[in-house]
């Protein structure tokens, strides 16, 4: 009957009073960061530093969003707007359209910003389109997107 254990003489040194290999605290192998510069993470940190400089060239550019709007910016984001909704109608459905609106095309802020950079005259080809707005269907759209520019 000594050989059974109770859930309380389980978790305890059955030793006289020297930890074993099963309670003994062992400190950890990984050096804490603070303490040695030679530890590995800080090899990551100057990584981190080289991969923000190539962000930086991948964020699009300021324009300026406080702007009147003229009676042909005023067309040109209609002209927009037509657009997302005819393109939703197609692939979709007038249902669809109706129900949901056009977003899933073009949101309202990817069109404010179309808008935008074509007034500071930032957008000339898809990659820029792609580069300033992050817009999902630039490779599918894009080129009516440039031709509505264009007018």
């Amino acid at each position: 009957m000594n050989n059974v254990l109770t859930g309380l003489e389980k978790n305890q040194c059955i030793h006289n009073g020297t930890p074993c290999a099963r309670c003994t605290i062992l400190p950890s192998p990984i050096c804490c960061s603070l303490c040695s510069p030679t530890h590995p993470i800080w090899r990551l940190l100057t990584l981190a530093d080289e991969l923000s400089e190539t962000t930086i060239n991948l964020r699009a550019s300021n324009v300026n969003t406080n702007y009147k709007m003229t009676p042909r910016d005023d067309a040109f984001r209609h002209a927009l707007h037509m657009f997302r909704s005819e393109e939703m109608a197609k692939r979709f459905g007038r249902v669809h359209l109706v129900n949901l609106g056009p977003g899933d095309i073009m949101g309202n802020s990817v069109l404010m910003r179309i808008l935008a950079c074509a007034l500071a005259s930032k957008i000339h080809s898809i990659e820029a389109l792609d580069h300033e707005t992050k817009w999902g269907l630039t490779q599918e759209l894009g080129q009516h997107v440039l031709t509505l520019i264009d007018k």
